[in-house]
C-alpha cells in the first residue's frame, strides 16, 4: 500500500515534475509544465482512473477541487487510535478504496501496536478508525533511520533484530543477553536500547556501555 514518490513518478512519466497537489478525496496531480500563466499540463491519479491519465488543469481548478501542495514524502493515509492504549497510527492506503482498506486491515490477524503490545486479532477491530483519508508526510525509511541513528551514536555499535540490514549485524549474533522488558536487552557490560523503525517494520538496538556503579 505505497504511494508513488516524486522520483518514481518522474521515472514512470519520463519528464520532470515541477509540483504535486492532492486533495482528501484521493486525487493527486503531478504537474509537469506550465503552458501559460496558471495553466498546467500534468498527470492525475484518481479513484476513478487508478492507472492515471494526462491532461491540463488550471490553478482555479485546483482551488475548486480543494487541492493543496504536498511534498515528496506525502501519502494518502487513514488514522486509527488503539482501543487498548490510545496510541495513534497512520496507514498508507495509496489509491485503495475504503472497502479494500477494510479488507486489508481485517486480514492482519496479528500485529504489534506502537504502544508496544502484541495483539492476536484483526487490526480492523483493534483500532477506532477515521475513514476520511488525509495526506500526511510519511516517516523515514529503514535505511534513512539507520543513517540518523549512526549520526546520533557515531561511537556505538548498532544491531537489527532479525536479518542483517545495510551492513548492520543481527542482535541474535550476540550471546548471553538478558531480556530486561519492553523488548530491550543487556549483557554484563552493555545495554541494548530499543529504537523502533518509524515505519514499524524493523527494530534496531544501540549498544551503550553500562555506567559503573558507585
Amino acid at each position: 500500500m505505497e504511494t508513488s514518490s516524486k522520483r518514481e513518478m518522474e521515472e514512470r512519466l519520463g519528464v520532470p515534475i515541477i509540483a504535486m497537489y492532492a486533495n482528501d478525496h484521493g486525487w493527486r496531480w503531478y504537474l509537469t509544465q506550465e503552458t501559460e500563466a496558471g495553466v498546467f499540463n500534468g498527470f492525475v491519479l484518481s479513484p476513478h482512473v487508478l492507472e492515471g491519465e494526462w491532461g491540463a488543469i488550471t490553478e482555479s481548478d485546483l482551488q475548486e477541487l480543494q487541492a493543496r501542495p504536498v511534498d515528496d514524502n506525502a501519502a494518502r493515509c487513514i488514522q486509527g487510535t488503539c482501543k487498548k492504549c490510545r496510541r495513534t497510527v497512520f496507514i498508507d492506503i495509496g489509491q485503495l478504496t475504503i472497502e479494500q482498506v477494510k479488507e486489508y486491515l481485517y486480514s492482519k490477524k496479528s500485529f504489534e501496536c506502537p504502544g508496544r503490545h502484541v495483539e492476536l486479532y484483526d487490526m480492523l477491530s483493534a483500532y477506532d478508525w477515521e475513514w476520511t483519508p488525509v495526506w500526511k508526510t510519511m516517516p523515514l525509511s529503514d535505511e534513512e533511520f539507520v543513517k540518523e541513528l549512526r549520526s546520533k551514536h557515531p561511537e556505538s555499535r548498532i544491531f537489527v533484530l532479525g536479518d542483517e540490514l545495510d551492513g548492520l549485524p543481527s542482535l541474535q549474533t550476540l550471546r548471553d543477553l538478558d531480556h530486561v522488558g519492553f523488548g530491550e536487552f543487556e549483557s554484563a557490560t552493555h545495554c541494548y536500547v530499543r529504537h523502533d523503525s518509524p515505519k514499524g517494520k524493523r527494530r534496531f538496538y544501540v549498544e551503550i556501555p553500562k555506567q559503573p556503579r558507585d
